[in-house]
Parts: structure tokens; sequence; C-alpha cells
């Protein structure tokens, strides 16, 4: 039996009228932000001295604690999300490890 073109249209809007994500700015520049440490600390790794082994092995290690404890405590489906001063003291280090591996390595240590 076929359906009517105005009852498949109807159908079609109700599976499509989930709500969109509600994506600001903020949540867009604390991802760019969080892309750049983690570009950041990976490099910083590579760029030391010592067998490659020992340097692909430092950046993965980092990477994986970086994106572990981002995940866990701070992206928006946190398991063991902080907040108030935790929240804003995390991020202060996190981002600030960041900024340091960036600095290391523009200074060539």
């Amino acid at each position: 039996m076929r359906r009517s073109l105005r009852a498949r249209r109807a159908l079609s809007t109700e599976r499509s009228s989930r709500p969109a994500p509600d994506i600001g700015w903020r949540e867009v520049a604390y991802f760019l932000a969080e892309v750049v440490v983690y570009v950041l600390v990976v490099w910083w790794s590579l760029a030391l001295q010592g067998p490659l082994l020992l340097r692909l092995l430092l950046a993965i290690g980092l990477f994986a604690a970086f994106a572990i404890t981002w995940g866990l405590l701070v992206s928006p489906k946190a398991k063991w999300p902080l907040r108030g001063r935790a929240d804003t003291a995390f991020r202060i280090v996190w981002f600030g490890l960041g900024l340091a591996a960036g600095t290391l390595l523009i200074l060539g240590k």
C-alpha cells in the first residue's frame, strides 16, 4: 500500500525534527584550542633529541594522557565533570602545559 506524498512528508519531518545541538562560538574556540594543545604537545615530543621510537612512544603517551584527562573531566560528555574552581584550575594547567610545550618548541629546547 502506497502512502500519499503528504503522509511521507509528515513522517520525514517527524524523524528529522530533533533539536539541533546548541553550539556557540565558545565551544568552537575551546575545540580549536584543544586541538592546538594536542598538536603542540605531540610536536614538542617529536622534536626532542633521542631515538625515534622513544619520541614516538612519548608523543603517543602524552597525547593519550591529555585526551583522556580532557575527556573524563572537562568535555561536554565528561564522566566526572569538574565544576567551578576545579574546572578553571584544570583548564589553566592543561592549556598552560600546551603553551609551555609550544614555547619550548619555539625556543628549540
